[in-house]
């Protein structure tokens, strides 16, 4: 998939920066008819680049610290915006949570 290559370029591109890496998956979109993003398909996209970042990685073809952050499921059935962005409840929840995260392992 066009998808997964563009990711492994982007990891690639970020790579020299940055010793660890945290990659989202995307969102679910609603499925809204007339919009061409579908809920399996941008399932099939986070399966896709899962998969990559474990080949990738263990091979030693990227070399940072990457984590995969599962988002999909819990995105399901969540209050969406549109098709494909949630409500701003969600953004704010989830930079919440990253900022306890990055505060406990700073202070460690």
């Amino acid at each position: 998939w066009k998808f997964v290559r563009n990711v492994r370029w982007y990891l690639r591109l970020l790579e020299p920066e940055c010793s660890h890496i945290f990659w989202l998956e995307i969102t679910a979109p609603l499925g809204l008819p007339q919009w061409p993003q579908t809920v399996n398909g941008t399932y099939a996209w986070n399966q896709g680049v899962k998969h990559m970042l474990l080949e990738e990685t263990r091979s030693g073809s990227i070399k940072a610290a990457v984590a995969f952050i599962e988002v999909f499921n819990a995105s399901v059935s969540y209050q969406h915006g549109d098709n494909i962005h949630l409500a701003p409840s969600w953004y704010s929840s989830l930079a919440e949570l990253f900022k306890k995260v990055a505060s406990k392992s700073c202070a460690l």
